[in-house]
């Protein structure tokens, strides 16, 4: 899981940093964030949805419904209200929540190099269980509607795993959502 706080830390700083390098901020409003990948050992909800009780299940599809969740095999969607200070407060928190997730996350970054068109970086993490996973990828279409993000990460004991995640805006209006 330090791998996943990882990669969330260098989405956010990549979409962050390209918001004060370029005026892009992304839009406040619904946004649905889709990730997929291999070797992630994601759970199979439609199997486990299929074990649960009748009553069980519904809470659960309630629950999931209400929050935008939806899981396919090896992927998930999810959705997410983005108000008008989170907005602001991504670049003004920026550098105090990078400093705090890159601590608690057991993460040190390597690289991270910027050209006109993607972000590149690779880090280096140490699991629980004493494994050291190296981890590198790539941002891009970066804009204040959208993003995209692949990442491969690897160690002796776990193998290789790949994520890809896109993320995109959906409209200014939430709706139920928050």
């Amino acid at each position: 899981m330090k791998v996943a706080a990882f990669v969330a830390v260098v989405a956010f700083a990549v979409v962050a940093s390209s918001a004060d390098a370029q005026g892009l901020k992304r839009k406040p409003g619904l946004w649905e964030v889709q990730i997929g990948g291999s070797g992630m050992n994601m759970p199979n909800m439609s199997e486990r949805l299929a074990q649960m009780p009748p009553e069980q299940r519904a809470r659960v599809e309630a629950m999931m419904k209400e929050r935008g969740m939806s899981f396919g095999a090896n992927s998930m969607s999810t959705r997410m209200c983005l108000t008008p200070e989170e907005v602001k407060e991504e670049s003004e928190s920026l550098n105090s929540w990078l400093n705090k997730s890159r601590r608690e996350s057991g993460c040190t970054s390597k690289a991270f190099k910027r050209t006109a068109t993607e972000i590149t970086f690779s880090g280096v993490c140490k699991e629980a269980d004493g494994d050291t996973r190296e981890v590198q990828g790539r941002v891009f279409d970066i804009s204040p509607e959208h993003y995209s993000m692949e990442m491969t990460s690897r160690s002796k004991e776990h193998g290789e795993r790949t994520m890809q995640q896109k993320a995109r805006w959906l409209s200014s209006d939430c709706g139920n959502l928050k």
